[in-house]
């Protein structure tokens, strides 16, 4: 086999067992089973640029990427999520945030129609709104 396509295989193998450090024997022995299989198709080749462009668009560069998908699977596991615990805690979120809309809602409500807090109220909203005026024709000066 080529020096350099044998380097390139070597690199790929290099770059499962640097990212992960895998102890489980079955996909062990799927990897080395893999990377034989690997290595009979690069002893083909005596130009590694030929080899890696063959390599691109085989079944064989599918499967190394495949392999990596079910050993990053293995070794780190999506959690399981309970849908049912979700919902609750969605439900119970939108509940909260209603709670907390009407109360405020209420509060402001209130405070408007108190005598000196409304007007007061009443000037800051009037004030707020004109200032964004007055701030953007300052910007455009």
């Amino acid at each position: 086999m080529n020096e350099m396509v044998k380097n390139s295989i070597e690199a790929r193998r290099n770059a499962i067992f640097s990212t992960y450090d895998i102890k489980d024997q079955g996909l062990l022995d799927r990897i080395d089973e893999f990377f034989n299989r690997l290595n009979e198709y690069g002893s083909k080749y005596d130009d590694v640029m030929k080899f890696e462009t063959d390599f691109a668009s085989s079944d064989l560069c599918k499967e190394y990427g495949e392999l990596f998908m079910i050993i990053n699977s293995t070794i780190n596991p999506e959690p399981e999520v309970d849908e049912g615990k979700e919902l609750l805690k969605e439900a119970a979120g939108d509940v909260t945030r209603y709670a907390k809309r009407t109360v405020k809602e209420d509060l402001a409500s209130k405070a408007r129609s108190t005598p000196i807090i409304g007007d007061v109220m009443e000037a800051k909203q009037y004030a707020d709104f004109f200032g964004r005026f007055k701030k953007k024709k300052d910007k455009d000066e």
